[in-house]
């Protein structure tokens, strides 16, 4: 799998500590599900171009690689009335067990310390660049997580 377009991560924090986006709650056939942000972060949600890939992280873990599909402006989220914005990803990867999806560190082969709920560029993190810079920089990255995630 290419992973060329893997440029973003955004952290998920759910105000009930449970896990966003289980296995359950995402269309087998489809794997297509909405993505969402605080109504304020409308402009970060509308960075994201059609065909951008992101690594979602909870609770320090991985939980998914998902790819945008739609090239619209973020829309409000009408199943929850009106509480969200959100846009339309596809599951590219996700945890097989939910009980120890992968480790940030792990996978990211450096400590990380982002919170917040806001879509992040992974060139813009700096010690992800530290890490990685002298490897050969994003395209290396790719390709670690890649093998790591044997996509």
């Amino acid at each position: 799998m290419n992973l060329n377009q893997l440029k973003w991560t955004k952290n998920i924090n759910r105000d009930d500590g449970k896990w966003a986006y289980p296995h359950k709650d995402i269309d087998y056939n489809t794997k297509v599900f909405n993505l969402h942000w605080k109504p304020e972060s409308y402009n970060n949600a509308a960075k994201l171009e059609k065909g951008d890939l992101a690594i979602l992280r909870q609770k320090t873990r991985v939980t998914h690689i998902v790819e945008f599909i739609d090239s619209d402006a973020p829309q409000k989220d009408l199943e929850n009335n009106n509480k969200w914005i959100c846009r339309l990803v596809k599951v590219i990867w996700m945890a097989d067990t939910w009980s120890e999806p992968p480790h940030q560190k792990d996978l990211f082969d450096c400590s990380l310390h982002l919170e917040g709920g806001n879509i992040m560029k992974l060139e813009n993190i700096q010690n992800l660049r530290q890490r990685w810079d002298a490897k050969g920089g994003m395209p290396s990255f790719q390709k670690h997580i890649q093998k790591k995630l044997k996509l």
